[in-house]
């Protein structure tokens, strides 16, 4: 009963995909889609966001931090409250923010690419499942199952 109805349905199929039909294959979907190129300031962005979110940034930084305040024990260049070291610190952070937040926002923007994508896909897939299960309400009406 299955195994006719399988054999029914592949055989529509076939000289369906002969004619007019031909299988949606997601590697279609992704050469066709436009990858946007990268400007420079792009590309720093992205490095920059990558760095800064490392355990090797944050070891890096944090053993700065030590060394600085052990450098002001022997060479006292910036006072107890630090104003240099504070002044090194509220540059970076204004510098890199930003910086970090275009990254994620390309990223952002990508991740809702590869959603809509997704979406699209599945809703042919959908279609076809529809279309499937109507080919084979029709093959057993036929055959009577």
């Amino acid at each position: 009963m299955g195994l006719v109805a399988v054999l029914a349905y592949y055989g529509c199929a076939c000289i369906r995909y002969r004619q007019v039909w031909r299988p949606y294959h997601i590697e279609d979907s992704a050469k066709n889609t436009r990858i946007p190129v990268l400007k420079i300031g792009d590309k720093i962005a992205d490095k920059v966001a990558a760095v800064a979110s490392s355990w090797t940034f944050i070891i890096f930084f944090l053993l700065f931090m030590i060394g600085w305040m052990l450098l002001q024990l022997w060479m006292p260049f910036d006072r107890y409250p630090f104003i240099l070291l504070n002044l090194i610190l509220s540059t970076l952070a204004a510098l890199q923010a930003p910086i970090i937040m275009m990254s994620q926002r390309r990223m952002e923007a990508r991740d809702r690419a590869r959603a809509m994508e997704d979406l699209r896909v599945d809703k042919r897939a959908e279609k076809e499942l529809k279309e499937l299960a109507e080919k084979v309400e029709q093959i057993c009406k036929k055959l009577k199952i």
